[in-house]
Parts: C-alpha cells; sequence; structure tokens
C-alpha cells in the first residue's frame, strides 16, 4: 500500500509499528468484513504504535493511570507492528511468528509485547496484531446476514475475519521485511490461544499459517442460536436496547457499551467464539478440531500454567487479605491452594487436554503438549507471592518473549532478582523451543538437561513440564498426568486429604465458572450429593 518507514532499537532489531492491515471498520463497515486499506502515497512514519481498539479499561490498566470501567481506544485500529533481525542477509528469507494478544477477547492490545528480543537473538521475524474486540468483534444478528453484500460479511466473529485479513498482509508483504511467506507460525495466550485455536479450525484461515503455538487458551464455542437470542446478551437483545440492528451500526462506543452492564472493574458478559457456519463449522469449536475435513494440520504446541486460576485469586478479597495494602496473605490457605489446584487442573483440561486429543483424533500427528511451572516468585516476611501466584495465568510471556513490560511495576515482585539466574535459563530454553519451532516445525535447542520434547499421541500423552530450579538441579522433564474433566471431578470426589466442606466450596467454584452456552464437557459432579455430605 505504499512505502513506511521504521526504527533502530536499542537491541539493534528494526521495528515498524501501527502499519494498517485494514480500513478503520466504522459507520457501514461495523460489523462487516475488515476492507483493505487506501493505498499511501507519501511514506508513512511507522514509528509509533496505533491506538488501542476499543475497549472498556480493568483494573490492571489503573497500573497506567487509567480508571477502570472507562471506556478507551479508537476504531481506527487494525494494524500491525513488525520486529525483524537487524544483521539478516535480505536473501535469506526468515520464520515469522505471528502473536495474537489475550485478553478474553474484551480487552487488551499489541503494543505491550516487545518482539525486538525474540528477533534479533533467534534470527525470526516477529508479527504482533490488533482486532476487534468484544461487541465490535463478536455480533451475530440475522438483519446483518440478510443484508450482507459477501459471503464473509455474513460472519460473527468479525475478530477472526481481522485475524485472517492479518495473515493475508503477512502473507503478500512479509517479503518486504525480510520474512518468509511460506513459513508463518501463529502463536498466542489466553483470548489469542482459543483465537489459535479458532483459526486452527477455520476454512478461512487454511494455508495461511504452518504452525501454532496455543498458550493458556481454551476450545469453547457458542451456538449462533445462543449468541443471536438466547445469551443474557445476546445481539439481538443489544440491537433492540439501541433501537434496531441500523442504529446500533451507527450508534457511539458510549452508547453500545453501556448496552453491556459492565461492572466497576470493566467486565461484562458477551458471546465470544461463535458458531456462525463462516469463520466455524456450524458445530462445538472442540468437535471442529477432531473433525479432519475442518482442521487445519500443521505441527501445534499446546499448554498451560500450572496455577493458572491463581492470577484471579490474588485479586479476589474474598480470597486474599489486605488485597492492595502491603500485607498479602489468603484468608484460608488451605482453601486457597485447594481451590487454585482443582480449578487449574480444569482449565489444564479445557485449554490443553481436550483440545490435543481432539487434534489427535482427527490425524495431526505433529502435537506438543507443555505445562509452565516456575514460580520463583517473591518470597519475604510481608507475603509469599510463590503461594499467592505461582506459575499463575500469563506468568510464562516474559519467558517467552525476553520482557517483562506486559506486568508492570509488578514485575519486581513476579520476577524478583534473587531468581534471576534461573529465570534468564529458563527463558533461553523457551525461546530457543519456539523459535526452533517456528523455523523446522520441531522444538529442539533444549540444551541443559538435554531431554527430548515427545510428540503427543492416545499411546503417550506426556508433556514438557516447564521449570528450573539450578540449586536442586530440577530441569525441565517429561511427565505424564494431564486429565480430562471427568477424571478431575473423581479426583475431586474421592480426594481424603481435603475435608468435605472444602470440596463443596471447590465444586460449587468450578460450577460457577462461566459455562453458559460452551458445547464442552462440563463438570460431572452432583452439588448436591456432594454439598449435602459436607453438611
Amino acid at each position: 500500500n505504499g512505502k513506511v518507514m521504521g526504527a533502530i532499537m536499542d537491541n539493534g532489531a528494526l521495528s515498524w509499528k501501527g502499519i494498517r492491515y485494514a480500513t478503520a471498520p466504522t459507520g457501514k463497515l461495523r460489523w462487516r468484513a475488515p476492507v483493505p486499506p487506501e493505498k499511501i502515497n507519501e511514506i508513512f512514519d511507522a514509528t509509533e504504535f496505533s491506538e488501542r481498539c476499543p475497549q472498556i479499561a480493568s483494573r490492571l490498566d489503573a497500573l497506567e493511570g487509567l480508571d477502570a470501567g472507562k471506556l478507551v481506544g479508537s476504531e481506527d485500529c487494525l494494524s500491525v507492528n513488525i520486529y525483524a533481525p537487524g544483521h539478516s542477509s535480505s536473501e535469506t528469507r526468515l520464520p515469522v511468528m505471528f502473536w495474537i494478544h489475550g485478553g478474553s477477547n474484551i480487552r487488551g492490545r499489541s503494543s505491550v509485547y516487545d518482539g525486538s528480543h525474540l528477533a534479533a537473538k533467534y534470527n525470526v521475524v516477529v508479527v504482533t496484531v490488533q482486532y476487534r474486540l468484544g461487541p465490535l468483534g463478536f455480533f451475530a444478528h440475522s438483519d446483518l446476514r440478510k443484508a450482507a453484500s459477501t459471503y464473509e460479511d455474513q460472519a460473527a466473529n468479525f475478530a477472526l475475519l481481522d485475524l485472517v485479513a492479518a495473515l493475508k498482509w503477512v502473507r503478500e508483504n512479509i517479503e518486504a521485511f525480510n520474512g518468509d511467506s511460506n513459513n508463518v507460525t501463529i502463536f498466542g495466550e489466553s483470548a489469542g490461544g482459543m483465537n489459535t485455536f479458532s483459526l486452527l479450525a477455520s476454512p478461512l484461515a487454511k494455508g495461511l499459517f504452518h504452525r501454532a503455538i496455543v498458550q493458556s487458551g481454551g476450545a469453547t464455542s457458542m451456538s449462533l442460536d445462543v449468541a443471536e437470542t438466547i445469551h443474557p446478551y445476546s445481539s439481538e437483545k443489544i440491537a433492540a436496547k439501541l433501537g434496531g440492528i441500523e442504529q446500533a451500526r451507527q450508534s457511539s462506543l458510549e452508547d453500545l457499551y453501556r448496552a453491556y452492564d459492565y461492572d466497576e472493574n470493566g467486565d461484562y458478559q458477551m458471546p465470544i467464539i461463535i458458531e456462525d457456519g463462516i469463520t466455524l463449522a456450524k458445530k462445538p469449536l472442540l468437535t471442529s478440531l477432531a473433525d479432519p475435513e475442518f482442521l487445519n494440520r500443521v505441527p501445534t504446541i499446546v499448554g498451560g500454567n500450572r496455577d493458572e486460576i491463581k492470577l484471579w485469586q490474588f485479586v479476589d478479597p474474598e480470597l486474599v487479605k489486605s488485597a492492595y495494602k502491603p500485607f498479602w496473605r489468603p484468608e484460608d490457605e488451605t482453601f486457597y491452594q485447594v481451590r487454585a489446584q482443582y480449578l487449574s487442573d480444569i482449565w489444564l483440561a479445557r485449554g490443553v487436554y481436550h483440545p490435543i486429543t481432539a487434534m489427535s483424533a482427527a490425524g495431526n500427528k505433529d502435537l506438543y503438549a507443555y505445562r509452565f511451572d516456575w514460580d520463583g516468585n517473591h518470597q519475604s516476611l510481608l507475603f509469599d507471592f510463590s503461594t499467592l501466584l505461582g506459575a499463575a495465568h500469563g506468568v510464562e510471556i516474559p519467558f517467552v518473549f525476553g520482557d517483562k513490560t506486559v506486568f508492570g511495576p509488578l514485575k519486581y515482585v513476579v520476577f524478583p532478582w534473587h531468581s534471576k539466574n534461573d529465570q534468564d535459563q529458563l527463558r533461553e530454553i523457551i525461546q530457543k523451543l519456539w523459535t526452533n519451532f517456528a523455523k523446522s516445525g520441531v522444538p529442539t535447542g533444549h540444551n541443559i538437561s538435554q531431554v527430548k520434547w515427545h510428540t503427543w499421541s492416545a499411546d503417550n500423552a506426556n508433556f514438557l513440564q516447564l521449570d528450573i530450579d539450578d540449586s536442586t538441579k530440577s530441569f525441565p522433564t517429561m511427565l505424564a498426568g494431564l486429565n480430562s474433566v471427568s477424571e478431575i471431578a473423581e479426583r475431586l470426589a474421592s480426594d481424603e486429604m481435603i475435608s468435605e466442606d472444602i470440596k463443596c466450596k471447590v465444586a460449587r467454584a468450578i460450577h460457577n465458572w462461566d459455562l453458559d452456552g460452551v458445547k464442552e464437557p462440563v463438570f460431572p459432579l452432583n452439588l448436591n450429593v456432594l454439598c449435602r455430605q459436607s453438611q
């Protein structure tokens, strides 16, 4: 679309920021497939990030000085940032790593993920992407489909259409940045991992990528009927609040987001990952991953963190005493730990065990599973972050990128100086595994313990434990132990190490986890029986 001017970073990497891959989806383009940007005649200054996509700021955004519950961002946000090594020869095309940020698909932005460290040290081109979020990214309405002028305009997952458009942009343009358009790895964390699963099952994404890495994702989806009419915040109900679909398309961002009744932390409920029959099949995402007709069979790494749920437990005032003050400790340490263990195990079942088993059933033999276990967080007389956070959701991201910016001021307690040597070693291991996987489709370079990362199969359902403690000579190793949701339910019911009262509380916490409309195994324990026993 024209010439772009980037910058040389302090570490020698080259960067280009805020390059549009689509026109701002405003007015008549709201809830439509992305449209390519117009040609530019002047040199585009690609030294500044574009604004984040519209979203409601959360409590974590307060670290940047934003008020939780405040609407921020711009609809002119569909952009990519590119990081490339400064020393590579233009004659050599480099592997491309395409990062999809997390944020529950309602918030997040690409600017907090610095791909320059990976690019400069491991000779890859890193692309970070922004895509429509929340009600702008996921919206199903019959009137939209009736008025659609193209096949893709009939979709409900506009966020996935954005990601497909960005991947097409990469295919057409990345060689200008020394990238190899025939060697693209998509990778993402949390909602970015969920979107990676979705691209693995999307017919629109076939041929646009060649490998995939899912970090702490999930393979959940919602039927079109639930998203459109049944969900408490279905698209029909939201449109009706705003006076009809055309009024909704022209409404202000403030009016649109206000229709979702978000809380003081900026959280709200809405349909996400919709079985729309366009971007995804009209069946559960997990079922599509198990179907050879739909699965994009490429080498894939799938994993999660041992203590995923502790990220949310830590900021829950009902579980942690004196949150946001100098003294943090669990209200009930036994319950805190047991709750975290079982809910995190459920996350790993839903985000790793079930989807990788499905992809294996579809004939993909190039599958690798991991669990991130590092918990060398800060400990003192005032607080024990190893207990409170441990290997929580998102803690692996700085090990992948070599940059702790995503944690803001908390990086000093999450990644303390006393464990720096272990951090450095584990970061190098993970970065080599990820980048060598991007180069060859095989995660190699595990040069400390020399353990080979075996592929996943029904007969060899093992995972790589990503952890390191040099003082005890504990390094990454292959383990067994990932379970299905049903197996975890049976384990909780028969667990003799915890009281019946705690069993009941943990089972209630799992049942209260929002599974509305999700087509996957739901926790099968009978609460009435279990909790009656505890009484």
